[in-house]
Formats: structure tokens, C-alpha cells, sequence
């Protein structure tokens, strides 16, 4: 049976970092039925998860991030639309890792049968190393003070005046030299900077195929993102292969495939927006920790595909261009005809 309630969020990710200890996600609540209801909502985790010691549903129109209280009801007529306000508020003592919650929200008069939940969202909790104090810099620092110090005292002493030394007439003088103009440095090399990635734990989890999934010539579905935000870094420099790599990415990998089998002698990634404006890009680690960079194989849809294929975890970034949400499916796709004719 259908919920009473169409319930959709501005994102469905939150990531949480040292700079950045909460965020606020909005989910708009409409009334799908053919009469007034009245309605409570409730923040759902998973048991023994310490989300829900973090995520608090606000007071409608409040400035002053007040909560809203258990229980309270808001009216809901024929089509009317209710906007909830969540604070997800992280500790700096929470363990790195991903932690999902959602909405619920019930009628007032029979909450444990007309109700209605939202997709989830995941709350990515970042694990950040800080780079310890260089103290090594201080005796640098010293030795450097004591030079400088023995420089200025040779060059501020008194000099004393040399005493000219005599050539006798009939001594040879020594030749005059000839002036050489001074070497030019050299010119710097401009060679590109490689990008590089590091293959922390994914946005939206790992799969392995032949055990999570199976590939065939047709693509298969890896993920559906929905109006996923991913603007942590700006993708520079070139890749492996000599590519540039460009868009607006985020720190952690979006997707993991680990390859422990050989499926076929290829393997494509492949990201198709389904808004039709977003353009675009992906980058991709490989299990020799090498970058390979795209943004605009399929008009501005970007693919890349591995032949021979390398055993081990491949990490995808999906970005952006000019930035904002990302909506879109991840397919992965062989050369396979079946994949029981795959399997190496």
C-alpha cells in the first residue's frame, strides 16, 4: 500500500570533515491523499547507530535552529506541502565511516499504517590526517641563525689595507682574461603535474563483481545518484595517459569495483546524466594507483574502458563542471556475451 506522503530531499549525501561539522538538509512533504491529515515526523537510524544522537528536525520557520518537539503535528490539506528543516550535527569524537538516516512521517490517527519514509541519507564521516609539527626545523632554524650571524660579523669588520706586492720590469705579467658573460639559467621544464587520488572509503560503498553482480555486453546498473553534491577539490593537472583532468570532485572516491576475476578482455565505466544538462566528468584510480581522466566520450557523458583488464579495486570519481548536484546512473558493461562464458 502507498504512503499518504511524496517526500523528496535537497541531497542525499552529507559529507563532514574537520572544516565543515554539520550541514542542514531540507525535505519537502506532500499530501498524496484525497483528504486533510494531520501528521508527526520522526527521525529513523539504523539500530545502535550514534546518527541518531546527531540529527534533529528544526522548528518550521525558526532562526534560531530550535528543535522541533517529539510528536508535534502539522496540517496537511488536499496537496499541501509541509517543508522539514534537519540539522545533522557531527562530534569531533565520531569514528570515521558512513551512517544512513531518513524521515518518516505517519498520520496523527494511525501512524502504523499511513505512513511514509524517505530514500536514505548517508552522512560520510571523514578521517583527516593532520601532519605533525616539523620539530626537526628547529635546529635547521639555529643553524641558519649562528651562519648568518658569523656572516655579518666577516662582513662589518674592520679590514686591514694589503701591501702592494712589486713586479720587478723584467717579470712576465700575467695575461689579461678574457671577459665571459654570465650563464643564463636554465629554463624551467614545463612538464604537466600528474593528478593524484587517494582511495578512501567510497561515497556509496564497493562491489565485487561475480559476487555482488554479474557482466554481460549489456550495461548493468551499478548506482543511481540523486542530487548527490560532490565539491570538495578542483580535478588539475594530466593523467597517466597525458589527459586533463577537470571538474569539481570530492576527496573520497564516489564508487568502488573490486576485480578479484577477470571477467572478459575489457571493462567500461559509464555515466549517463538523466537531467540532460549536467556536464559531466569522471576520474578513475586503477589497481596500479594510476589516474585515467574523462569528461565528454558520449556527447557530455563521460566513459572509460580498461583492456586488459587489471586485478584489484578500481575507485570512480563523478564531477562536475561548473558544480551543483549530480543525478545520474553509473553502468558498468563488458565484452561478455553471458557472463557464465566469462569467468577467468
Amino acid at each position: 500500500m502507498p504512503g499518504p506522503f511524496s517526500i523528496s530531499s535537497s541531497s542525499s549525501l552529507v559529507t563532514i570533515d574537520d572544516s565543515k561539522r554539520q550541514s542542514t538538509i531540507a525535505f519537502t512533504v506532500t499530501n498524496t491523499l484525497s483528504r486533510r491529515l494531520r501528521a508527526t515526523a520522526q527521525i529513523d537510524v539504523p539500530t545502535g547507530s550514534p546518527a541518531g544522537a546527531w540529527v534533529t528536525i528544526l522548528q518550521p520557520g525558526g532562526q534560531n535552529e530550535a528543535p522541533e518537539l517529539p510528536g508535534t503535528l502539522r496540517s496537511y490539506d488536499l496537496g499541501a506541502t509541509e517543508n522539514y528543516q534537519v540539522k545533522v550535527a557531527v562530534p569531533a569524537s565520531a569514528a570515521p565511516g558512513s551512517y544512513t538516516f531518513r524521515l518518516i512521517v505517519a498520520d496523527e490517527n494511525n501512524p502504523d499504517d499511513l505512513f511514509t519514509e524517505s530514500a536514505d541519507v548517508s552522512v560520510v564521516v571523514k578521517s583527516i590526517e593532520r601532519t605533525p609539527f616539523p620539530y626537526w626545523v628547529i635546529p635547521v632554524i639555529i643553524a641558519v641563525l649562528l651562519v648568518g650571524g658569523g656572516v655579518t660579523y666577516v662582513a662589518t669588520r674592520p679590514r686591514e689595507t694589503p701591501t702592494p706586492t712589486l713586479i720587478p720590469a723584467t717579470a712576465t705579467m700575467p695575461p689579461t682574461l678574457p671577459s665571459v658573460p654570465p650563464t643564463a639559467p636554465p629554463t624551467p621544464s614545463l612538464t604537466p603535474v600528474l593528478m593524484v587520488l587517494a582511495s578512501n572509503f567510497p561515497h556509496f560503498g564497493t562491489a565485487e563483481i561475480f559476487s555482488d553482480f554479474f557482466l554481460t555486453n549489456d550495461p548493468v546498473l551499478f548506482y543511481e545518484v540523486q542530487n548527490a553534491t560532490f565539491e570538495d577539490i578542483q580535478a588539475e593537472g594530466v593523467d597517466v595517459a597525458g589527459r586533463e583532468c577537470i571538474g569539481l570532485i570530492s576527496e573520497s572516491p564516489v564508487f568502488g569495483v573490486d576485480v578479484n576475476r577477470t571477467p572478459s578482455e575489457s571493462l567500461t565505466f559509464y555515466f549517463e546524466s538523466t537531467d540532460g544538462n549536467d556536464d559531466h566528468t569522471m576520474l578513475v584510480l586503477d589497481p596500479d594507483e594510476n589516474v585515467h581522466c574523462n569528461d565528454d566520450a558520449q556527447d557530455i557523458n563521460p566513459a572509460m574502458t580498461f583492456s586488459p583488464i587489471e586485478r584489484g579495486s578500481y575507485f570512480i570519481w563523478i564531477g562536475t563542471k561548473d558544480g551543483g548536484p549530480i543525478t545520474g546512473n553509473f553502468y558498468i558493461t563488458s565484452d561478455c556475451g553471458a557472463f557464465n562464458a566469462c569467468d577467468s
